[in-house]
This record gives structure tokens, C-alpha cells and sequence, in this order.
């Protein structure tokens, strides 16, 4: 919904729409850019982002500190031009699909276009879209799903916050490989748990995945005893596969609000009472 200014320096057409040189060409006041170049380029669009008057972009592009120190001096970069006035997602990201705004930058040309009530935060582009095709039919529909990559400005703590103010989210669902913020992360979880239901994939927890989350991320991933002690700590609920989170989020979007600690298991079989009564004290 909204108008779309294509960019190309050559210009020309796309799909009926006229394709801009640079956003000085654009007639038109804009709010939203997407950004898919080289990582090299970034900055300088940013650049023009601003002069155009642009507050918000989503930068697409890789090439940053996910592969290494030439990439976290170019992601730095950024953050003297973010602070002058744009807020980003990204880079490295694929991200936004938001319903009830009629917008979706992430590749999902098969999502369903009712929103609903579920919010989610995913670092990997990917996972945010097998997530979002794998609930289609089983119920789930999303007020947000949000890839945000790097994070090199709005961040996991950012969205949970803006997801734990926003009316028509009930239920949190992130995958998060790493956190920027540690005790600024662990207040806006337990603020959103007075309100609604947390969800975390924390992955990257092992030495291999922390290895392989600072190559796709640029995360520093964490020692599991300190995430341990953060689930503890903050209430959030802890799952650990791509069903369980779909599962999990299915079940709270279900349960009536407030259920407590006064939970009674009915069983057929004394193998599922004793499943059961792991789960629920879990």
C-alpha cells in the first residue's frame, strides 16, 4: 500500500513504475528506505537518506562485522550517520512484514495478509520467513515479524520494547543469536512478561555455534550458564527448536491470561503425567 520509488543510477522502468537515478530525483516526500547494495555503499546512501529527509531505513545489504574487522570498521561507520537523525534495521538482515501496514520487505510473497496477534524478533532472515510459512496454517497470525540482522541500531531490546507497548501483540516470540545490552535486555523481557508472554530461541550456545553465530551475525553468542541464569532471572520461556517455538506460541495464544502456577495434570498414562509435570515446572 503506499506509493514505491524504484532506484537505479541508470533509471528506466520497473513493472509499470518509473525507476529514479538518485532519491534527489524523487518528487515526492518518502518515509521508508530499503537499502540493497554492496556493504561499501551503505553509508553514503544513508547520507542521502538524510538529506532527503528520510527517518527510517532498512538496510539489506551484508558485507559487515559478520565478516570480520574490514566489516565492523564499515558497520561503525554508520553509527555517526544513524545518530544524526534515521533509525535502521540491519544491515544484514531481511526485514520487516507488517499485515495491518499492507508492507512486506522480507521475501514472502505466500504470507498471509490477516494480522493477528503474535510479535516476532528474529535475527536470520531465513528463519523469520520459515517461521512465519510454517505457522500459516496452523492458526498463527503476526502483528510483526522482524528480521533484524546486525542490529546495528534498533536491536532485540528495541523491538521487544516496541513489541511489549504495542495493543495488538499478545504474545513475544524471538530468535536471538546474541544480545547488545545485556541488563538493559533482561529489564524490557521482565517488563513485557507483566504484560504478555516471552518466547526466546536462544541459539548459539554451543562453542560451534558461537563460532558459526559471529560468521552470520556478528554476535558475540554468550556462555549458556549466563543464559541459564537469565531464564531464571527474567521468566521468559526458553525453547529450543523452530516447532517448539511455533508449538509454544500456539499453546499461549490459548491459554487464558493470568493461569498462574495452578496447573492440574490429567493423564491416561503415567508417562505423560511424569513428561507433563517436567514440562510444567520447566
Amino acid at each position: 500500500k503506499g506509493k514505491l520509488y524504484p532506484l537505479k543510477p541508470r533509471g528506466g522502468s520497473l513493472l509499470g513504475l518509473p525507476v529514479y537515478p538518485s532519491l534527489g530525483d524523487i518528487p515526492d516526500s518518502v518515509v521508508l528506505a530499503v537499502i540493497s547494495v554492496p556493504g561499501r555503499g551503505v553509508s553514503g546512501i544513508l547520507e542521502n537518506c538524510l538529506a532527503k529527509g528520510i527517518q527510517a531505513a532498512i538496510v539489506l545489504s551484508a558485507g559487515f562485522s559478520e565478516t570480520g574487522e574490514g566489516g565492523k570498521k564499515l558497520e561503525a561507520e554508520m553509527g555517526p550517520i544513524i545518530a544524526r537523525g534515521i533509525r535502521v534495521i540491519g544491515p544484514n538482515c531481511f526485514g520487516i512484514y507488517c499485515p495491518r501496514g499492507g508492507l512486506t520487505v522480507i521475501p514472502g510473497k505466500d504470507f498471509p495478509k490477516e494480522s493477528g496477534t503474535v510479535g516476532l524478533v528474529a535475527q536470520s532472515g531465513p528463519f523469520t520467513e520459515m517461521i512465519v510459512l510454517a505457522s500459516r496454517g496452523l492458526g498463527i497470525r503476526f502483528s510483526e515479524a522482524i528480521s533484524y540482522g546486525n542490529g546495528c541500531d534498533l536491536n532485540e531490546t528495541d523491538l521487544i520494547e516496541l513489541l511489549t507497548d504495542d495493543p495488538e501483540t499478545k504474545v513475544i516470540a524471538c530468535y536471538i543469536e546474541g544480545v547488545k545490552d545485556g541488563r538493559r535486555f533482561l529489564e524490557a523481557v521482565r517488563k513485557a512478561l507483566k504484560v504478555k508472554p516471552v518466547l526466546i530461541w536462544k541459539a548459539g550456545l554451543t562453542s560451534t555455534g558461537r563460532k558459526a553465530a559471529t560468521s552470520h551475525t556478528g554476535s558475540l553468542a554468550g556462555d549458556e550458564a549466563v543464559w541459564n541464569t537469565f531464564f531464571t532471572q527474567s521468566g521468559a520461556v526458553r525453547v529450543d527448536t523452530m516447532e517448539d517455538l511455533i508449538d509454544s506460541t500456539i499453546a499461549f495464544l490459548h491459554l487464558l491470561p493470568r493461569v498462574g502456577r495452578r496447573v492440574a495434570l490429567l493423564s491416561g498414562s503415567g508417562g505423560s503425567a511424569v513428561i507433563g509435570a517436567d514440562v510444567c515446572e520447566r
